[in-house]
């Protein structure tokens, strides 16, 4: 059987998407995931608060590095998940021919997460961290990959 390639995509690719990416990796088989930033800094690392909550879940991602989303990355997923609406508009008009396969994690997972951002956790404390990588758990937990 072939893993499904998921790329998750946020703004600077040191919070949440790796979250979500390290998540479904744990938690699904049959995925392949991994995760891209609309504007990552490639010198920086996986923010501290990101860090500590996937650890509270068992999940290193010390050695997660921000990779700045591209062509080539879009061809190879067979889904992207965007953090938020505004990361979906601007992918989809700077990857036209990927829109169809372009969602919002929100969208992706429905029901009561359709329409629903993941809010950006970075500079906030530990506790902001512990939600935002709940809330990823859940909406990946309503997904079918």
């Amino acid at each position: 059987m072939t893993k499904k390639e998921i790329l998750f995509v946020c703004t600077g690719n040191t919070c949440r998407s790796p979250m979500a990416a390290a998540l479904a990796c744990k938690m699904f088989d049959s995925v392949s995931a991994s995760s891209a930033g609309m504007a990552a800094d490639m010198s920086a690392a996986a923010s501290f608060g990101a860090r500590a909550a996937m650890l509270s879940e068992g999940i290193d991602i010390s050695g997660h590095f921000p990779r700045q989303v591209d062509l080539q990355m879009m061809e190879h997923a067979d889904i992207v998940l965007a953090m938020a609406a505004h990361h979906k508009k601007s992918l989809c008009a700077m990857f036209f021919a990927q829109a169809k396969k372009i969602h919002t994690l929100g969208d992706y997972a429905g029901g009561n997460f359709a329409g629903l951002d993941v809010s950006d956790p970075y500079g906030m404390d530990l506790n902001f961290y512990l939600e935002c990588a709940a809330l990823l758990k859940a909406m990946l937990g309503a997904c079918e990959f």
